[in-house]
């Protein structure tokens, strides 16, 4: 189980990496992994300038 708990751990901090510029504007992840991305973008008017 200990494993388990570091694999997890690895596992956030890899997404964390590729999170940061989708988030800067405004992208919230839902899953992340080597097959897919999946989130959402709110389209604003702020986003759209």
């Amino acid at each position: 189980m200990e494993h388990s708990s570091s694999s997890n751990s690895k596992q956030r901090k890899r997404i964390a990496v590729p999170d940061a510029p989708l988030k800067a504007i405004g992208f919230e992840l839902e899953e992340l992994t080597p097959e897919r991305i999946i989130g959402c973008f709110r389209v604003t008017q702020n986003s759209c300038q």
